[in-house]
């Protein structure tokens, strides 16, 4: 202390003047009150603060005198409990309301003045506005009590989209005195994009569509649905051929899908006379299937080139034949398989995905489209997948 002193006088400053200029400079609020709660010394800023022209119209005064009657009975609450404990409160955030009903905040500390033996003779309190900061801090917690809210609609949106798409799709899967039937159905998200569907149980043949709904996430899983309703419904006229159905398809879409489109395998198994399958095909963008003979190769089939689905008006798309013999198999995928990414950004491909169909032969059909997203899987690795995955088998009994 003798050398704070010391320094003070060297510089022609007394302890007096630096308080003077720590009230009179100082934007903090800085007061001295006696016991009774009335001010004694207050600095500038707080006069500022109650809109009077000099500090000494404050003194002798309390503040039931400046805040509303709430405020104020608290205010003297916690300096009656400063004096009577001699332990300081400090509060982050403290409401002031005023009589016009403003509010205002601010973060205050209330220490006891004490002298010899430990008596408190009043307090003293410095307290700096954070209105500003509050309001913004509530804002910010409204903002994210929203998001919450939002976020808590959409997840719950999406557990209910995702429950209806899974009873729709892949569906029930049919039963088929002449084939079996395997499916593997990978959403890369809540929801998928891909269609899966059988809409005709009748005994002599088995129809199927699968479809991939440009773009994933709920907005394409919504259009799925759409997609399903249309490929059940146009399936089950009577007489209509695949490309027919596909043409009718395409013209119900075209103004319903905005700026998406439908890659589509449309196919019916036909039971023939003697044993054979007759099967016939249509796609729109989705020209390629394996197809794989039990007396034969394992090939994939390139059909010839078509749109997608809602692309062009009026399309009139082709379908194929094939005879198949008892153990022969035909397998589908949607592009996901094909475009897998493993950590170095690199593709599964076409030929990759070839290679695993064919190693698949000596397998029961059952396995053979999870076996195939197995090694897929294994081939990405840790790399997250953005495009849904399906694999749809048919093999003759």
């Amino acid at each position: 202390m003798e050398l704070s002193e010391q320094m003070l006088e060297s510089m022609g400053i007394s302890h007096a003047l630096l308080f003077d200029a720590l009230l009179s400079r100082s934007t903090d609020r800085i007061y001295f009150k006696d016991r009774e709660s009335r001010f004694v010394v207050v600095s500038d800023s707080m006069a500022d603060n109650f809109g009077t022209t000099s500090v000494d119209e404050l003194i002798g005064k309390t503040d039931f005198d400046f805040f509303s009657h709430e405020h104020a009975s608290q205010a003297f609450e916690d300096e009656q409990e400063v004096i009577r404990t001699g332990k300081p409160i400090y509060r982050e955030a403290e409401k002031e309301t005023w009589p016009n009903g403003t509010i205002t905040w601010v973060s205050t500390i209330k220490a006891p003045i004490q002298v010899e033996g430990d008596e408190t003779i009043g307090i003293l309190g410095i307290s700096r506005d954070i209105t500003r900061e509050k309001l913004a801090h509530d804002a910010l917690e409204r903002h994210d009590r929203l998001l919450k809210e939002q976020n808590d609609i959409m997840r719950a949106d999406l557990e209910n989209a995702q429950m209806v798409q899974s009873v729709l799709i892949p569906g029930k899967k049919r039963k088929c005195s002449f084939l079996e039937i395997a499916v593997a159905y990978e959403p890369s998200h809540g929801v998928s994009g891909d269609v899966v569907t059988f809409p005709r149980p009748d005994e002599e043949e088995l129809r199927f569509f699968l479809g991939d709904v440009c773009g994933h996430g709920v907005s394409a899983g919504i259009y799925t649905i759409l997609v399903k309703y249309l490929a059940d419904r146009l399936s089950r006229q009577d007489h209509d051929q695949v490309d027919a159905v596909l043409s009718s398809m395409n013209d119900s879409l075209h103004d319903v899908l905005l700026n998406r489109f439908v890659t589509a395998m449309n196919g019916v198994f036909h039971r023939e006379e003697g044993g054979q399958v007759r099967f016939t095909i249509s796609h729109g963008a989705h020209p390629a299937f394996f197809l794989q003979q039990a007396k034969g190769d394992s090939r994939i089939v390139k059909l010839d080139p078509a749109p997608g689905l809602g692309l062009l008006p009026s399309v009139d798309f082709r379908s194929h034949e094939f005879i198949l013999e008892q153990g022969d198999r035909v397998i589908f995928f949607t592009d996901g398989l094909v475009e897998a990414l493993n950590e170095n950004g690199e593709e599964f491909g076409i030929d990759r995905l070839s290679e695993t169909a064919g190693r698949s032969r000596s397998e029961l059909l059952a396995h053979v489209p999870r076996r195939i997203i197995k090694e897929i899987e294994n081939f990405a690795g840790k790399t997250p997948q953005i495009d849904d995955q399906t694999c749809v088998a048919f093999q003759v009994v």
